[in-house]
């Protein structure tokens, strides 16, 4: 674990982690640490869209996080599951 602030940047609308490369390096000059999931169906990853659900990136991102605490920032669609990553993030941290 780092002292540095994170940031996850969720990509979306057939985005992936790609989607932010011109902004990391900003973001990490400037002192954050970024994490950049790749969430199913969007970006390289092939499964059809029609086989994933919102529960289905809700998990994708928590788990790539691994319940760390963090500040997000997202592109259309992903906007609908990041307040669902912050409430399932603070849901497991509730239970540890």
């Amino acid at each position: 674990m780092t002292n540095s602030p994170s940031i996850v940047l969720l990509g979306g609308s057939g985005l992936g982690p790609w989607a932010w490369e011109r902004v990391t390096p900003i973001l990490r000059a400037s002192g954050f640490r970024t994490l950049a999931p790749q969430i199913s169906a969007t970006g390289d990853d092939m499964t059809p869209p029609a086989h994933v659900s919102l529960t289905d990136w809700i998990n994708d991102v928590t788990e790539f996080i691994g319940g760390e605490q963090a500040l997000r920032s997202s592109h259309t669609p992903s906007p609908d599951t990041s307040p669902l990553v912050s409430s399932s993030v603070s849901s497991a941290g509730s239970r540890r």
